[in-house]
């Protein structure tokens, strides 16, 4: 059973993630009440590529690396997950196997919600369904405009988009257009 002080730790952690942020107070209690305590030791693996998705997990403490492997062995780190990141939500949204590997890289403590409790609880309350279904769409835009950004855009604006990003000075989306760029 999970303390008053857990319980309002998930809360706070869900008003964060964008999964859940959009969910009323009554929602995140609902969800946080639901929610399950684990904990992995560094280099342990959360879940593999391909495996079965069982369960959400809602990052508390520590890190995850995201990573996507080729059959032939290639492979790529694409996120670091840290607290008040939900990972693992492709699989418990739409039942298909994991499309990552997720690996401790610190301690982690991160509270998990089923997948077989996390459709009732979609089922029962609309807000939560409304939630995913923001959520999802904030996701495919977010992958059209990276699209844009890779595919439209010569390879000079593109390398000064990444390097202006990496730099924290340029909002997410489409680049502002500018005098000096070709056409």
């Amino acid at each position: 059973m999970l303390t008053t002080a857990s319980h309002e730790t998930i809360i706070g952690l869900l008003a964060g993630a964008d999964l859940f942020k959009d969910l009323g107070a009554d929602d995140q209690a609902v969800c946080a009440a639901k929610m399950r305590e684990l904990r992995f030791e560094k280099g342990q693996i959360l879940f593999g590529q391909g495996d079965v998705g069982t369960r959400l997990y809602l990052m508390a403490k520590g890190q995850v690396r995201l990573a996507i492997a080729s059959k032939s062995g290639r492979g790529l780190s694409f996120q670091i997950a840290v607290a008040g990141d939900p990972i693992g939500e492709i699989a418990i949204l739409d039942g298909g196997p994991r499309s990552a590997t997720a690996t401790a890289l610190t301690p982690v403590t991160a509270y998990t919600l089923d997948r077989s409790v996390f459709q009732e609880l979609w089922s029962a309350r609309p807000g939560i369904a409304n939630a995913i279904i923001a959520f999802l769409c904030r996701r495919l835009r977010k992958a059209s405009d990276r699209l844009e950004a890779t595919a439209l855009y010569p390879m000079e604006v593109r390398l000064a988009r990444f390097l202006l990003a990496a730099l924290g000075s340029m909002p997410p989306g489409p680049p502002p257009r500018c005098s000096f760029c070709r056409t």
